[in-house]
Formats: C-alpha cells, structure tokens, sequence
C-alpha cells in the first residue's frame, strides 16, 4: 500500500490546492470487502475516483458555507470559488485563508464520504464487492473498452559471432497509461518492466513436460532478473 498512500496524497494536495506535505493519508484496516489485486497502479486508476470526488464536495461545502457568511467571499458564486494555495476563492476575485473557511462550517469540520464504481460495471460485479468477493474489470464484464494501459519497446543487441554471447546496446521504450499520477513511479514501473524483460529473454527459460502438460519450473527459484551489474 505504499504507493496508495502516495498517490492519494498527490491526488487529494493536488484538489485541495494545498502542499502534499499538509495531506495526511490513514488508510482503514482490514474490515472492508476485498478490493483487486494491489499491483501495476490498480488502485491507482480506481481509488484516486473517489479522492478526486470527495475533494470536489469538501470545496463545495466550503464555498457555500462561504457565501452564506457575512466574511469576503459572502454573495461569492460557490461554484466558482476555488482552492489555491491554501485558500478559498474566486480567480482574480477576494479570498480567505483555508482556516477560516473551514471554521465557518457548522461544526468545525469537514467529512465527507465518496464512492467510485466505474461507469458501465455490470450490476452483478457491484453485488459481488459490497457482499466481499472480488469484482475486477475485465474483458468478459466489458465488451465495449479495453482498461489497461499499452507500449511498444524496441531493443537493439548484438551477438558476438564467435561466441554467440549476446549483449544489449540500448532499449527504448513508448507507453500510453492515461494520466500519470506519480511520475517517479511511472518512470520506474517503465523501466523496471524493460529489465524484467531482458531476464524473460536471456536468462530463463520456460520447461514443460510434455507427457503430463505441466510447467516444471513455475517457481521464484528460477526467475532470474538483471541486477545492477547487469544493466
């Protein structure tokens, strides 16, 4: 959950018009459904949904508690006040401090609650996650689109001819993955792919038994990747 934290906290500063080190995220225990697998960003492209919601409703309630007072963004448009910077206000218009647009909520404080369920997710796969099974997109529950990101990466090698010692002179590489959250994270989730990749093709190799249809080496014990003295 290591990246989660990140991204929620890029996400929710990003919304809030704030410094992402004035975002503190908590993540709940282990009491809710399951949700999909926590690898290759998932979460990211599902939970960063409903952060994205939840901001846009405690800015709402912040910009009507706003106009409704008699302090500088009173008779304000709501809609059309914004965070910036740590405050509340309209572009090019008056404005206050975060703290005191919080202050003027009745109550002293701002909770809101936001969901996301995907447009288009079969009914039946949002009975299964509010009753604790897994409910993953994929291509048997959506026809009409296709949910995972794709590259292309080319490689130029050389192979020595006496030898036959093959060795790779560069590799680039060319990926489509929508809006990129965590740019550092991209970067090496990209990169590191490439090198498992040189490990897939040259230095495992996949054994199967042919008379019980089997893979024989379908462990960790032999899936080598490139280290550092390799790349």
């Amino acid at each position: 959950m290591t990246g989660a934290y990140t991204v929620v906290a890029i996400t929710a500063a990003d919304r809030l018009g704030l410094s992402i080190h004035r975002v503190e995220v908590r993540m709940d225990d282990s009491t809710p459904p399951p949700a999909s697998l926590a690898a290759g960003s998932r979460h990211t492209a599902t939970i960063t949904h409903a952060v994205t919601w939840a901001c846009n409703a405690v800015i709402r309630r912040l910009a009507d508690a706003a106009v409704a007072s008699n302090g500088p963004l009173a008779g304000q448009k709501a809609e059309a006040l914004r965070l910036t910077n740590g405050r509340l206000g309209a572009l090019f218009g008056p404005n206050e401090p975060l703290e005191d647009a919080v202050r003027r909520v009745t109550g002293g404080a701002v909770e809101i609650h936001a969901e996301h369920v995907p447009e288009g997710l079969p009914p039946e796969s949002v009975d299964k996650l509010y009753s604790g099974k897994l409910a993953m997109l994929r291509g048997h529950q959506r026809q009409d689109i296709h949910a995972y990101a794709y590259g292309a990466q080319f490689v130029e090698v050389r192979v020595h001819r006496l030898t036959c010692e093959i060795r790779v002179l560069r590799m680039a590489g060319a990926f489509a993955a929508g809006t990129i959250v965590n740019p550092l994270t991209a970067l090496s989730q990209y990169m590191g792919g490439m090198i498992w990749g040189l490990g897939a093709a040259l230095e495992e190799r996949t054994e199967i038994d042919l008379a019980h249809a089997r893979y024989v080496n379908d462990n960790l014990s032999e899936y080598p990747v490139p280290v550092n003295a390799d790349v």
